[in-house]
């Protein structure tokens, strides 16, 4: 079971008892009771058909530590959920990371399940575009799509 995350599969969780969670006085917050932590609902990773259901504990983990979950947890409802947290609120972290890879010196090799569990391998862009320049846009775009070439290249 995960330390972090509790994530669906093909939808086959759906209530806070599937996950083996407890409501607590706080209607968004619910407990494991096997160590009293405290777990708030999120939709989480896609692996293909929608948003998986599922939690995250409380307090959230911070980009480098979704980072590292992702490299070196054994869990997979800890490296998805960190990922679906890492696409939806730190692509622009995301993005420098992974220029902080390439940049390194690293073996790339090392990164292979990090890159494809946060499906890098596919030209989007992923940063925000909201109140930005086209131009910017555009710049954002081609750096997620070197990123994907590199990937891909591995």
């Amino acid at each position: 079971m995960g330390n972090y995350f509790l994530l669906s599969m093909r939808f086959n969780k759906r209530t806070p008892e599937d996950f083996g969670l407890v409501s607590s006085e706080n209607s968004d917050i619910f407990i494991r009771q096997n160590d009293n932590s405290q777990w708030k609902s999120r939709p989480l990773y896609d692996y293909g058909w929608g948003k998986e259901n599922g939690y995250f504990k409380i307090p959230m983990p911070n980009f480098a530590e979704l980072v590292n979950i992702i490299l070196e947890s054994k869990s997979d409802d800890d490296k998805y959920g960190s990922a679906a947290v890492i696409l939806d609120d730190y692509c622009e972290e995301l993005l420098d990371k992974c220029f902080e890879i390439f940049e390194s010196g690293d073996n790339l090799k090392n990164y292979s399940e990090f890159f494809k569990i946060l499906q890098l391998q596919t030209p989007v862009n992923r940063s925000s575009t909201m109140g930005k320049e086209y131009s910017c846009v555009s710049e954002d775009y081609e750096r997620w799509k070197m990123i994907a070439n590199r990937i891909s290249n591995i």
